[in-house]
């Protein structure tokens, strides 16, 4: 059931305004349950950064305004490249992730997969290789038609069952039919819309 947009902005201001941002009385300091989240270099990590334990929240609920943006191919690729401190440039079909020099400290052996099926999507191995750089992804949207113009897909790092973890922040190339954004470590990332 897809739910309107004009309705779920006003459920993420409800939440954000239902977050209680200070208090009458002094109290001695909470023990958190959890540690506290740190901002993510994410669509929403400058805006929620400063809320700290809310951020959880309010991805969750950003998270459920995308879903993922279909994109039907009907092949599968696979690229693998031993890259190093000088950093270099990997394309998988009609993808491509570029690595900044200095991002890693050795030869690391990487390979991406774009999986035939419903989505543009992309998976990297060794799955939770972090970088001193970010890299920067390209997915191409090509084969997904049209897309909405004021609510353009962002990248989006996913779990195995595409349940949205964290959005990156992500331009649009409507010329070269991709959209691009910089993350510090492997995943799976798909491409999402609102």
């Amino acid at each position: 059931m897809k739910r309107s947009t004009g309705s779920l902005k006003a459920l993420l201001i409800a939440v954000l305004l239902a977050v209680p941002m200070g208090c009458d009385a002094p109290s001695a300091p909470q023990q958190p349950l959890q540690p506290p989240l740190q901002p993510q270099a994410s669509l929403l990590g400058g805006v929620i950064g400063v809320v700290g334990g809310v951020v959880g929240v309010v991805v969750d609920v950003a998270s459920a305004l995308l879903s993922p943006l279909v994109c039907p191919t009907d092949q599968s690729y696979t690229a693998t490249r031993t890259i190093g401190r000088n950093g270099g440039t990997l394309k998988v079909g009609p993808h491509t992730l570029t690595i900044p020099s200095g991002a890693l400290s050795q030869d690391t052996r990487i390979t991406a997969t774009a999986p035939r099926g419903s989505y543009a999507e992309v998976q990297f191995q060794p799955h939770g290789l972090t970088f001193k750089r970010d890299v920067t992804l390209s997915v191409s949207y090509a084969k997904c038609g049209l897309l909405q113009k004021n609510n353009p897909p962002v990248i989006v790092y996913a779990d195995d069952d595409r349940n949205i973890l964290e959005i990156l922040k992500s331009t649009l190339d409507t010329r070269q039919k991709t959209v691009t954004g910089k993350t510090d470590h492997f995943s799976s990332y798909i491409l999402a819309e609102r």
